[in-house]
């Protein structure tokens, strides 16, 4: 028989697993963001350097100050990410044992009674989390870059001819 313990450790470990795809999603998103500002910036010095002939060494410095920022944006953004992830972490954690040790701490008469109680509320909500677990998993990977396979170089067909000297 699966107790309410069991379950709720279950339950929480795949909300964990849920908040952890959304915090990678939410960096999947941003990294997507700032490389479509580098393009539209490195773009925006083309069309002005082509426009009103610009001097090369201003554009060259603008393109640098663009590069620095969205690289430094890049790592804002791997930060907030990590640092999400611990408290994701540090959460999941107080919850468990806040869920264990609760649980642990009743007289055998008192558990016995919540465990009639919540296992037909527990079991649901396991089976809940699970879906909401594996539809973030699903997100993220609608988030994540495509990478794309290198095309295989083509063969030459046939042989050229010498051309006669």
């Amino acid at each position: 028989m699966q107790r309410v313990t069991t379950l709720s450790k279950d339950a929480l470990k795949h909300a964990r697993g849920t908040a952890r795809n959304v915090v990678e999603a939410y960096r999947l998103v941003a990294h997507r963001g700032v490389a479509l500002e580098r393009q539209a910036v490195s773009a925006g010095i083309g069309i002005v350097g082509a426009r009103l002939r610009t001097d090369g060494q201003v554009l060259a410095s603008v393109g640098r100050m663009n590069r620095d920022v969205t690289g430094f944006a890049a790592t804002v953004v791997d930060g907030a990410a990590e640092q999400a992830s611990a408290i994701v972490d540090g959460v999941a954690r107080v919850a468990e044992q806040i869920v264990v040790g609760s649980l642990g701490a009743v007289p055998p008469r008192v558990g016995g009674a919540i465990e009639t109680a919540a296992l037909p509320i527990v079991g649901p909500v396991r089976g809940i989390s699970m879906r909401i677990e594996s539809a973030s998993r699903h997100m993220v990977k609608l988030v994540e870059p495509k990478v794309r396979a290198k095309a295989a170089p083509h063969a030459k067909r046939g042989t050229r001819k010498r051309r006669k000297a």
